[in-house]
């Protein structure tokens, strides 16, 4: 799939039509406003992109450029807008409907992107990026199988890609299927060990099953890799409460308030304050 970063290169004759002339005054101006994007000068860049519209208005990459110059700032309908202008120039580019997709699914239309998402598997039915995005749309309808079979889409054509297995296992653990949410993290760990949400997950489905001790061990190697997984380090206090260590149970319950409290929210705080309490109890 062709890169969606922001293009400070000499763009092909066939992706920008228009006369020579005009495609080389477009490209100059269109380059100019990406540099301006890339110093953070947004309003200033998509001037001068529009710029390079009106000179080629088959310039394509322009309309491209211009929609990640919007995805950048979060403005969802304008990015759409930028990337269904540049399919017009460029029906055949699977990235196109990728980022078509990507920020209709950002802005919640949820429909509008699963089409994006389809007619860029049309294109090429291999992008693993493409069916991992399909499968969020579809888990955001609670299309629970479907969602399935595009996260397992997503790893078999990129073994290596962590996210799919986190939201595949998580899918898993969100249905009560705690066996094969293990698997999945299993999996996802033998693609990469050192990912601590797949040590998390593993660990979550661990607990849900009530091994207790290989959750521990699995809470403790997530937190190792990722300090900011601040769920990871409330479980192990919390795991070890329920193997009756009301020690360990302490010590890590309190770390957690200590150091998360402000990131974890208040309901968190609050369940392992009250557990802290529990313990102390006579």
């Amino acid at each position: 799939m062709r890169t969606h970063a922001l293009l400070l290169v000499t763009v092909s004759a066939s992706l920008l039509g228009g006369c020579f002339q005009e495609r080389n005054h477009s490209l100059e101006v269109m380059n100019k406003g990406i540099e301006l994007g890339r110093q953070k000068l947004y309003d200033s860049a998509i001037k001068e992109l529009k710029s390079a519209q009106t000179i080629d208005p088959t310039n394509a990459a322009a309309f491209f450029n211009m929609g990640v110059l919007y995805k950048e700032q979060k403005k969802w309908s304008d990015a759409a807008a930028a990337y269904n202008d540049a399919i017009k120039y460029d029906n055949d580019n699977p990235a196109l409907f990728y980022e078509l997709g990507t920020v209709q699914l950002e802005d919640k239309k949820v429909s509008d992107a699963k089409l994006a998402f389809e007619k860029a598997l049309k294109l090429d039915p291999k992008l693993y990026k493409v069916h991992f995005r399909l499968g969020l749309a579809l888990q955001s309808e609670e299309k629970w199988k479907e969602a399935d079979a595009e996260y397992r889409k997503a790893i078999e054509a990129n073994p290596r890609f962590l996210p799919a297995y986190i939201k595949l296992g998580n899918l898993y653990l969100d249905n009560d299927y705690d066996k094969e949410a293990a698997q999945v993290f299993q999996n996802a760990i033998l693609a990469n060990d050192t990912d601590g949400e797949a040590h998390q997950g593993l660990a979550e489905a661990m607990q849900k099953q009530k091994q207790y001790e290989e959750a521990v061990k699995e809470f403790k190697k997530a937190v190792e890799l990722n300090p900011d997984l601040f769920l990871a380090n409330y479980n192990i206090g919390h795991t070890y409460k329920l193997l009756g260590d009301k020690k360990n149970a302490k010590e890590w319950l309190n770390l957690f308030v200590t150091r998360y409290a402000s990131k974890a929210g208040t309901e968190l705080t609050k369940a392992a304050n009250d557990e802290i309490y529990a313990l102390d109890a006579p």
